[in-house]
C-alpha cells in the first residue's frame, strides 16, 4: 500500500509541476499605431439603482448596426482620438419589461492616452476619468479585437447607481 501511495504522489507531482499556465500573447506598441475603423461593437451589462433601501435592477445589451467611427492611435506621445459615430440597437430590460431602440451615438470616446502592459493589456486614460484596462484578444496587421469590463458606482441625492458593462470591439486597420 505504501508503494502505491508513493507512486500516486510521484504521478500527481509530475502532473502538477509539468502543467504550464497558458502564455498570454504579447503585442508590440507599433502594431497598435494607426487608424482603426470600428467593424463591430457588442456590449451587455447590468445596472442597479438603490434609494431608501429599495433596489431596482436592469440589464441591457447593445449591438452596433452601422458606423463611421474611426479610432486613431499615435506613438510618442501615445495618444488616441476617436471621430465619427455609430448606431446601436439597445435592448433594456427593467423588472421583466424589455424595450428596444436604435440610438445614434456621436464620438463616444474623449481623446486620451494609451499604453500596453503585461503583453495583452491596454490601459487607456481620458481627461477627468480613471484609467481603464482592456484585454487585446487579437492584434495583427488588419484586425484588433479588444474586450473590457467597466464598473462604475455613483451616489447622488440619496441614490446609489452601480453599472457594470462588458464590451467587445472589433476594429479593422485603415492605414
Amino acid at each position: 500500500m505504501k508503494t502505491f501511495q508513493t507512486i500516486l504522489l510521484i504521478c500527481v507531482s509530475l502532473i502538477v509541476f509539468s502543467c504550464k499556465e497558458d502564455e498570454k500573447p504579447s503585442f508590440d506598441e507599433s502594431m497598435v499605431v494607426g487608424e482603426w475603423e470600428a467593424m463591430s461593437l457588442d456590449y451587455s451589462g447590468t445596472t442597479s439603482t438603490t434609494f431608501l433601501g429599495f433596489t431596482i435592477g436592469s440589464t441591457y445589451t447593445g449591438e452596433m448596426l452601422e458606423s463611421d467611427m474611426v479610432v486613431e492611435f499615435t506613438k510618442e506621445p501615445n495618444q488616441f482620438l476617436t471621430t465619427g459615430s455609430y448606431t446601436v440597437k439597445l435592448t433594456t430590460t427593467i423588472e421583466g419589461v424589455s424595450e428596444t431602440e436604435e440610438i445614434e451615438l456621436p464620438n463616444i470616446f474623449f481623446p486620451g492616452t494609451w499604453k500596453l502592459e503585461g503583453g495583452n493589456k491596454m490601459i487607456v486614460t481620458s481627461a477627468g476619468a480613471d484609467p481603464q484596462e482592456a484585454t487585446i484578444e487579437q492584434l495583427d496587421a488588419t484586425t484588433m479585437v479588444i474586450s473590457t469590463t467597466v464598473t462604475q458606482t455613483t451616489e447622488d441625492s440619496g441614490f446609489t447607481i452601480t453599472n457594470e458593462t462588458h464590451a467587445k470591439y472589433e476594429l479593422k486597420k485603415v492605414q
